[in-house]
């Protein structure tokens, strides 16, 4: 297991087939400059692992412009980390159901909380 204070990484062994496989559960930091290790980390951790893997939960960073209503216009450059991290990762998200966005004050939605898995 690896842990930073912004993610909680294990390795699981499901027993019935003996396969293992990656899990890793984000709690991203309210500030962008913050979460740069976040992203950092998630690179690094890419690279070690060689068996199917999920990476799950609150980024807090939206991925595309869409994924906010209220508040301030989400910038280009606002989606530009988790994005680059995601592909760096190598990592496709999750179709999920329910309301699309995931997060709110009753005045702005962010979808914010997100599902990716690598292809294997």
């Amino acid at each position: 297991m690896e842990m930073s204070d912004q993610f909680i990484h294990s390795k699981v062994l499901h027993l019935q087939s003996g396969k293992h496989f990656y899990l890793t559960f984000i709690y991203g930091h309210n500030l962008a400059e913050v979460r740069k290790p976040l992203w950092n980390g998630l690179i690094d951790l890419s690279g070690q692992m060689h068996d199917a893997c999920c990476v799950l939960e609150d980024f807090n960073s939206v991925l595309y412009l869409g994924d906010k209503i209220g508040g301030t216009e989400v910038q280009d450059i606002e989606v530009k980390p988790l994005a680059e991290c995601i592909a760096s990762c190598e990592l496709q998200e999750v179709n999920s159901r329910g309301p699309y966005f995931t997060w709110t004050n009753k005045t702005i939605w962010t979808r914010i909380d997100r599902a990716f898995i690598n292809a294997l």
